[in-house]
């Protein structure tokens, strides 16, 4: 009787897992069949790096997609949204290094469409032996792009250098106690010299999180939970301002620290540039809310605590604009130019729930790099 009882015990088990393999493949055809995840993703996967914390999978290409685009996308073999870099470098040809982040790698639009692939074709137009390398990753920081400066810069050789900085993001990034991701170079100030921190890495969590979200289902799942804490988090924290926008508090001390290791990352990077023979620019690229009224005001909805509070949107740019005076840093600031645009044209220069530039962002973003550097740096 009791040989009977496990055999069945046993055949219920096996159907049961049968039947969760079947269901699950089944969801796995239905979300093919009907958002066409045969040929994109909402998640491009990432591998560990030892010595900047992650980069793209090399030599992947596909589509990217979400709610407002749907977008092709190329990783060459060192791991970056672009073409293959090359070695060799012909006598008359000039390199351009960009290092940013989200924005840079600009997963949301097509890479034709890219700040630097219409930068490299203007570029063109009157010079064709101008080369533009992109280096940006999402979720990257200024202390990110010194490292990886320092590490491509002797195998790829530039002769400009650019640093696209987000201050909604990179100000964050780049202090160890705000930001949540460990997994990355860090630097610290050790009297007033810039100082790595060694960083030790779990890989297989990374490898992980890559295999799981290879998977349409698990990939759905994890967004929809993404979602539903970040619901949950402005709920229940309708007192707490989020510390991003703190940047935007003339003097607040949450960000102060930032602002000045931040200001010693890119004099460094200038110091670095000189040394190998290199121009050095950062452009300070622009955040959604200081171009889009209606967004500010939905995040002051949202935060009631904020409208008791005095806000400068345009601080950020002041405080790095002093620095990069103080410095003798080549400064490009895309804020005014985006806003005079959109006052003019009223076109919208960032998606509007993705929050990165769309395809106009991207344009317009490049033509301003292009008249900075012809007018100022080549």
């Amino acid at each position: 009787m009791r040989e009977i009882k496990n055999k069945e015990l046993k055949t219920n088990l096996f159907l049961m897992i049968a039947s969760v393999i079947f269901c699950f493949l089944l969801l796995e055809a239905i979300f093919i069949i009907a958002d066409n995840y045969n040929y994109g993703h909402s998640y491009i996967p990432h591998k560990y790096d030892d010595n900047l914390g992650w980069k793209f999978i090399p030599n992947t290409s596909g589509h990217y997609y979400r709610k407002e685009f749907d977008a092709k996308y190329n990783i060459n073999s060192d791991g970056f949204a672009d073409d293959d870099f090359s070695v060799n470098k012909n006598v008359n040809e000039k390199r351009i290094f960009i290092f940013g982040d989200s924005f840079m790698a600009a997963m949301e639009v097509d890479i034709t469409n890219t700040t630097h692939m219409l930068l490299e074709k203007k570029l063109k137009e009157s010079d064709e032996n101008f080369e533009v390398y992109n280096f940006g990753i999402p979720g990257y920081g200024t202390d990110q792009y010194m490292v990886a400066l320092k590490k491509y810069a002797p195998i790829y050789k530039p002769d400009i250098v650019i640093f696209s900085m987000l201050t909604a993001n990179d100000l964050k990034n780049i202090d160890y106690d705000m930001e949540s991701e460990k997994c990355k170079p860090f630097f610290k100030l050790n009297e007033s010299k810039l100082e790595l921190i060694p960083f030790d890495c779990d890989k297989t969590r990374r490898e992980n999180i890559r295999f799981l979200r290879k998977s349409n289902v698990l990939d759905f799942i994890y967004r929809q939970i993404s979602v539903i804490r970040i619901k949950s988090s402005i709920n229940d924290n309708k007192k707490q301002i989020p510390i991003n926008f703190y940047i935007y508090e003339s003097g607040n001390p949450k960000f102060n620290d930032s602002f000045l290791l931040n200001e010693k990352i890119i004099l460094e990077a200038k110091k670095y540039c000189q040394t190998i023979g290199s121009e050095f620019v950062l452009v300070v690229l622009t955040n959604s809310v200081q171009i889009d009224e209606e967004k500010w005001n939905k995040t002051m909805e949202e935060y009631p605590l904020m409208k008791d509070k005095v806000w400068n949107l345009e601080y950020p740019e002041e405080r790095i604009n002093q620095s990069c005076k103080k410095d003798s840093i080549n400064c490009l600031f895309l804020l005014e130019p985006f806003k005079e645009h959109t006052a003019q044209t009223g076109d919208k220069m960032h998606w509007y729930y993705d929050s990165h530039w769309n395809d106009k962002g991207h344009k317009l973003a490049a033509e301003e790099i292009h008249n900075y550097l012809i007018t100022k740096i080549i």
